[in-house]
């Protein structure tokens, strides 16, 4: 069942029928077994424009195999968008055809590894043309291993797609797939930033048209499993924000930020935080949670839930209590 903020978010916006549809798990488990063998569909990203379309990201669950899906929904004067392009046909996925649509739902649903504007993604159907993408368009140290395979890391439909390549000695590379606008900011931004005493990028060593950007991969520990297993009381996150200050020193030609993006201090001194708000030295500041009953995110278990609980943002010298709490 949708939410009570999805149900206000269906019932404001009647150019887009298909969200309700898109925003109840339930009734798209319903949906897609008319389509394919379906157990369980679960949403896990969602992208909306109120009054222009809607995009969710699903994993549906069939017998013992979990597969990546997303769907969207379109206004009525947009249905030719339901179509996939001709030069591009959908290929097929694991549960069968890799692409269909629902005139009367306004609704058109992409299987991995489809996608309507990742033009590279479909590589990632077969060994064969996965290894071909490696072999031609990665500049290795060693040729890769026959037997590389990439696996998933994360997938913003129609934006990104980041996988790790690995072999049976483990990972050896990050492949990253973008869209044809994408590609020219990843791909200049690629160029530009460097490794410092605590940065580190990864080096390029694949760049291709198609969308294609590859990295070397750097061993180290994820940072979202160390949050969840020791909380704010985390060890790294000074690294992380000291990192963090050397990617923001970094001045590289040909990037140009957007004017107005507040700058982000993390330290792990309370000296002068007042009077740098004040100044206007920094914009924002992320606290250990000093107010309390902590406002509720949506969802039990949601990031915004978590983020609340522990932490609080701080963007004025007012907002501060007498006491200032030590810098997260």
């Amino acid at each position: 069942m949708p939410s009570d903020d999805d149900k206000r978010v269906i019932e404001m916006d009647e150019s887009l029928p298909g969200l309700r549809l898109l925003l109840d798990d339930e009734a798209m488990r319903r949906f897609f077994a008319g389509e394919m063998r379906v157990d369980a569909v679960r949403s896990r990203y969602i992208r909306y424009k109120p009054g222009v379309n809607a995009l969710v990201g699903y994993e549906i669950t069939s017998g013992d195999r979990t597969v990546p899906i997303y769907a969207k929904t379109y206004l009525e004067t947009s249905l030719d968008k339901l179509q996939p392009s001709r030069r591009r046909p959908p290929v097929d996925g694991p549960l069968g055809a890799g692409f269909g649509t629902c005139a009367k739902e306004r609704i058109s649903w992409w299987i991995f590894p489809n996608d309507a504007r990742i033009q590279a993604l479909n590589v990632l159907a077969d060994p064969e043309s996965t290894s071909a993408m490696l072999r031609d368009h990665f500049q290795f140290a060693q040729p890769p291993p026959a037997d590389a395979v990439v696996e998933r890391i994360s997938h913003k439909p129609e934006r990104r797609f980041v996988g790790c390549v690995s072999g049976k000695e483990g990972p050896i590379a990050v492949l990253k797939l973008y869209t044809r606008d994408g590609y020219l900011q990843g791909s200049r931004s690629a160029k530009y930033y460097k490794s410092g005493e605590r940065l580190r990028v990864g080096e390029l060593i694949a760049s291709a048209r198609k969308g294609i950007l590859g990295f070397t991969w750097l061993p180290g520990e994820d940072l979202r499993q160390s949050l969840h297993a020791k909380g704010p009381g985390c060890d790294r996150l000074p690294d992380v924000g000291a990192a963090l200050a050397e990617l923001h020193r970094q001045k590289p030609r040909g990037l140009h930020p957007e004017p107005g993006v507040p700058l982000f201090v993390v330290t792990s001194t309370k000296n002068g935080l007042r009077e740098a708000l004040e100044d206007g030295v920094v914009d924002l500041v992320i606290l250990s949670r000093f107010d309390f009953p902590a406002p509720a995110g949506r969802g039990l278990w949601s990031a915004e839930a978590w983020f609340n609980r522990y932490f609080q943002v701080v963007t004025n010298a007012a907002q501060l209590p007498p006491d200032v709490p030590e810098i997260q």
